[in-house]
C-alpha cells in the first residue's frame, strides 16, 4: 500500500469521525432540553435519546460518505471500475438506510426499556426516512463529481 493511498484512507476516517461528533454535537447543543426549573435545566433522559439517535443518524451518513469518497477516489486512481464503485455506492447506500435504526434499537434494549418508549420510538421509523435524503444527496454529488472527472478526462483525450 502507497503512502498516499494510506493518507487517504486516514482522511476518511478523520472525515468519518468528524461527521459523527457534527452529529453527536447538534444532538447535545443543538436542542434546547430545559426544563424551568434553575436546579434543574435539562430533562437527562431527552438529552441521552436525542445525543444517541443523532450520534446513530451520524455513523450512518458518515458510512454512506465514506464509502462514496473512497469508492470515487478508486475510480479517479483507475483502481476500481466505474459500474463496481456505481454499485458500491448503491450498497453502501441502501445498508446505511438501517445502520441508525439497529443503533437504536440496540441502545434501546441496553437501557432496558429506558429510553425511546412511546413517542420517542418514532425515531427508529423515521430514522430509515432521514438516512434516505441524506443517502440520495450524498450519492448525486458522487455522481455529479463522476461526470465532471469524465469530462475534464474527455476534454485531456481531444486536446492531445
Amino acid at each position: 500500500m502507497s503512502l498516499f493511498a494510506m493518507l487517504s484512507r486516514f482522511k476518511l476516517l478523520i472525515l468519518g469521525v468528524t461527521i459523527v461528533a457534527a452529529f453527536t454535537g447538534y444532538g447535545y447543543f443543538g436542542v434546547v432540553h430545559f426544563n424551568g426549573y434553575e436546579d434543574s435545566p435539562y430533562y437527562f433522559l431527552e438529552v441521552l435519546e436525542d445525543v444517541f439517535a443523532y450520534c446513530a443518524l451520524g455513523i450512518g451518513t458518515a458510512m454512506c460518505v465514506v464509502a462514496d469518497l473512497s469508492a470515487f477516489d478508486r475510480v479517479r486512481l483507475k483502481q476500481m471500475s466505474v459500474r463496481r464503485a456505481i454499485l458500491r455506492i448503491l450498497t453502501f447506500s441502501t445498508i446505511s438506510l438501517f445502520v441508525p435504526s439497529l443503533i437504536i434499537l440496540v441502545i434501546q434494549k441496553i437501557s432496558g426499556g429506558a429510553l425511546f418508549q412511546g413517542e420517542h420510538g418514532w425515531v427508529i421509523l423515521t430514522a430509515p426516512f432521514l438516512m434516505f435524503w441524506i443517502a440520495f444527496g450524498a450519492a448525486i454529488l458522487v455522481f455529479a463529481s463522476f461526470l465532471v472527472m469524465f469530462m475534464e478526462e474527455r476534454q485531456k483525450r481531444k486536446t492531445n
